[in-house]
């Protein structure tokens, strides 16, 4: 997916990418990604412990 934002010349509205945008439109995915994945490694944390209390 990276690769495709890296190496697109023009986005789907027919905006020309500069380094600019394709570093912006990276770390909008890149959040996209790492946010489901803090939530789940929260969640498997707090079900590990109570696991551990019963």
């Amino acid at each position: 997916m990276a690769a495709i934002i890296w190496l697109r010349e023009v986005d789907g509205t027919g905006v020309t990418q500069t380094p600019e945008l394709k570093l912006i439109a990276f770390i909008v995915l890149l959040i996209a990604f790492i946010l489901p994945l803090i939530i789940q490694v929260v969640w498997l944390i707090v079900n590990l412990r109570k696991s551990n209390k019963k």
